[in-house]
């Protein structure tokens, strides 16, 4: 029975090293994948958020489409101040009409 637990520790200590030296060639051909690797991890990881958060991507095209082009963000510009605009008027008769009925 020694004698089989003796082959045992041997053939456990052969494989040790074996395995120390397959993780030492192991690191010389991840080491230079690392940075690429890194870049393509993060790329998933942008994916995996406009997957969860689509507005935030619709919201990004049309600021680069207002930049990109002039005539869509002029009237975009036009179209936001008419909607400051009338939020504004409505504000205005809404108090105007909310002051006349206290009265």
């Amino acid at each position: 029975m020694s004698k089989s637990l003796a082959e045992l520790a041997k053939r456990r200590a052969y494989l040790i090293e074996k395995s120390a030296q397959q993780r030492i060639i192991v690191k010389g051909y991840i080491t230079p994948l690392r940075r690429p690797l890194a870049i393509a991890d993060g790329g998933i990881a942008v994916f995996h958020y406009l997957k969860s958060h689509p507005l935030v991507l619709l919201a990004s095209g049309l600021v680069y489409a207002g930049y990109r082009f002039k005539a869509i963000g002029s009237w975009s510009q036009k179209a936001w101040l008419v909607l400051g605009l009338f939020s504004k008027t409505r504000q205005f008769i809404q108090q105007s009409n909310d002051r006349a009925e206290t009265k």
